[in-house]
């Protein structure tokens, strides 16, 4: 199985720096490993998040604006950030697409290796998670969804849009 990871450039006032981002639908929230986050200017202000079952709280958790960027656009967002963002990396290879004729035009853009998620986007930022076209072929092979967000500019002129896969 996977899951709807996707590479991003996160543009700061100093710098800017390729990673990839987990699309997350069932978090409420966005968040950001605090080391990346670094690259923003904070707005201190604690995190504090409950239901019924779950509590957390995390005094040292700011919001910080941060831009997403790719080849033909960018996307202004708030996250949180969180020490030490412990998300699971996922490889796709080439593998795992053979026999996937609903991929084979885009197959380059969904390959990655060892891809570690340094941000999570959840809910609040909804608009990102909503796939705008979706692949799919037999109900045990993967998927692929094109999201509002473009993946890092490799090529400066051409449109390359980032699809997230997932099974």
């Amino acid at each position: 199985m996977f899951l709807k990871i996707i590479p991003v450039r996160v543009a700061g006032p100093k710098k800017e720096i390729d990673t990839y981002a987990l699309l997350d639908d069932g978090s409420t929230v966005t968040l950001i490993d605090s080391d990346l986050a670094q690259l923003s200017e904070p707005e201190v202000e604690p995190l504090h998040r409950s239901n019924s079952e779950t509590k957390v709280e995390m005094k040292t958790s700011r919001c910080v604006p941060i831009k997403l960027r790719g080849a033909s656009n960018s996307q202004q967002i708030y996250a949180r950030t969180i020490e030490n963002l412990q998300l699971s990396p996922q490889a796709v290879t080439k593998q795992d697409i053979d026999g996937c004729k609903h991929l084979d035009d885009i197959r380059h853009k969904l390959m990655y290796n060892q891809a570690k998620p340094k941000i999570l986007i959840g809910q609040d930022n909804w608009h990102l998670l909503v796939a705008t076209e979706t692949r799919k072929g037999h109900r045990n092979q993967p998927a692929a969804s094109l999201t509002p967000l473009v993946g890092p500019a490799r090529h400066p002129n051409s449109y390359d849009p980032t699809r997230a896969l997932r099974t």
